[in-house]
């Protein structure tokens, strides 16, 4: 690749193995803006570089992805990873070592970490790997000072790059670090236009007023980024104890989700009228709960969630033991039990024990919830 065009049309062009540069210009402003739009619009860009180079093996990689990260789809994600790695002799080690430990996503989190691991190790100036070593301690393991050191780590290597901040922003909200936390939300507005953090940390200190000034309709917003933003209003509602709008902010939600075929988030939006719901009216709660879970189970029996909700489906198992509803409580514990797998998603184990410890209050034995609460707190920070 000549020099002068590397930096041609006002795209940086990424380091990739490619034989079609028109190729590589729409995956490198696709990485580019990765985190500026939705997901979905990226992997629509990436899908284009295929279309002119389907032997583009970082192209497939990326897309594995961010499926993944869209909607858990290992099956179609898989197919991409199996092309990726079908020709890695035409790679470079660096980008062979990058293909390797993005197909790691498939795979337990202490092998994802192990491989990124050995990506940092390998290639220090590799962002990727810092970056989602950081993802990995905060998603998988809700280390959130873990996470963040890699975070500073990877904003040492590019500091400018404001989709880093705005991961660190969460990491340091959680934390209680609150000022810290809106600086670096607002250098993720600033570089990168992501302002949904900063929304939800002016939430968390209650200055509703600047976060729905945020939060204001924008007809430019992609579905990718609009059901965000009905999310967090739903927040902002809830806060204010204007339980009517943020009731109503669910069920728009909800429909926006089916509409746009996003049904992951609208397994959220059904569990958060469930949840609205308990503090409005008994009668109401019944009925909402038996139409969230034929919802849920719905999409699943269909296919249109390729990885199992574990935390929607404890969060209305929990509102279900709260409500007096034990045996449905119960029946949503069998069937995360039997269906997920907890070497995989270590925090469903978390979610599954917090709803047997749910129903062990509500059955008023507080001796087995004691003792589920303390295994979960062993194996994470995020419920102590």
């Amino acid at each position: 690749e000549p020099a002068e065009s590397i930096h041609s049309r006002d795209v940086t062009l990424q380091r990739a193995t490619t034989a079609n540069l028109a190729a590589l210009r729409i995956y490198s402003n696709a990485i580019e803006t990765a985190y500026t739009v939705s997901l979905e619009e990226t992997i629509d860009q990436l899908e284009q570089a295929l279309l002119l180079d389907p032997d583009f093996a970082l192209a497939h990689a990326k897309i594995a992805t961010y499926m993944l990260a869209v909607d858990g789809d290992k099956s179609l994600a898989q197919s991409h990873f199996e092309a990726a790695t079908s020709n890695m002799d035409r790679l470079s080690q660096r980008e062979q070592l990058y293909v390797e430990a993005a197909q790691a996503w498939l795979e337990t989190p202490e092998k994802m970490e192990r491989r990124w691991r050995l990506m940092a190790q390998v290639y220090p100036d590799e962002i990727s790997a810092q970056y989602n070593l950081g993802a990995i301690r905060w998603e998988y393991y809700n280390d959130f000072s873990g996470a963040i050191a890699h975070f500073r780590a990877a904003l040492e290597i590019e500091p400018d790059n404001g989709a880093i901040f705005h991961s660190l922003g969460y990491c340091l909200l959680a934390i209680g670090e609150t000022e810290e936390s809106l600086s670096a939300f607002e250098k993720a507005r600033n570089l990168a236009g992501m302002t949904s953090g900063l929304a939800d940390a002016y939430t968390v200190i209650e200055d509703y007023q600047s976060a729905e000034e945020i939060l204001v309709v924008n007809d430019q917003l992609t579905p990718g980024q609009q059901i965000p933003r009905i999310t967090r209003l739903i927040s902002v509602a809830l806060d204010q104890n204007f339980l009517e709008s943020a009731f109503d902010l669910a069920v728009e939600g909800l429909r926006f989700a089916e509409n746009t075929e996003a049904y992951r988030s609208a397994v959220g939006f059904s569990g958060a009228r469930l949840a609205i719901s308990t503090r409005l009216d008994t009668v109401q709660f019944n009925q909402e709960l038996e139409s969230t879970i034929k919802i849920v189970f719905r999409l699943i029996d269909e296919n249109k969630i390729s990885s199992m909700p574990t935390r929607e489906l404890a969060l209305i198992g929990k509102l279900a033991a709260r409500n007096g509803q034990l045996s449905t409580a119960q029946q949503l514990v069998d069937f995360i039990a039997i269906n997920d797998d907890y070497e995989e998603n270590p925090m469903s184990e978390d979610y599954a024990g917090l709803l047997g410890a749910e129903i062990a209050m509500a059955e008023g034995d507080l001796d087995t919830a004691e003792q589920l609460f303390e295994l979960i707190i062993a194996r994470s920070n995020l419920f102590q």
